[in-house]
């Protein structure tokens, strides 16, 4: 599903607690998520953008770092996108499957809560 961005948006973080105010970021970012899809518009968080130019473009507060760039906007029409970017968009896509990364026990032990999921299907509400 591809949006057409109506908006773009640069999120920065403090130059003084980067660690922290990068979780604030995300948390922000989430909460902006779940309030776009509520209104029917989608957004894309990318870490992969071109910083100085975003420093550029978006003239900087000092004591700031940008450390997403965000795209807010409603799905667009595939038909519309290039034959490659038509490919890419309509391309199966595949996931790597929770046993690869959810472990309890030690690490590489892929966790029964994704390995036993038949066992647990009875015990699971799902609304």
């Amino acid at each position: 599903m591809k949006t057409k961005a109506n908006i773009g948006l640069v999120s920065e973080c403090e130059d003084s607690c980067p660690f922290l105010s990068r979780k604030n970021v995300a948390a922000a970012v989430a909460e902006m998520a779940i309030q776009a899809t509520a209104l029917g518009s989608f957004i894309h968080q990318m870490a992969g953008f071109d910083v100085p130019k975003a420093k550029e473009v978006y003239s900087r507060s000092e004591g700031y770092e940008p450390v997403a760039a965000i795209a807010l906007g409603y799905v667009g029409i595939p038909e519309s996108l290039s034959e490659k970017l038509l490919q890419r968009e309509l391309a199966l896509r595949s996931r790597k499957p929770l046993e690869a990364f959810v472990f309890s026990g030690s690490w590489n032990q892929a966790s029964p809560l994704v390995t036993n999921q038949d066992e647990k299907q009875d015990d699971c509400i799902i609304y």
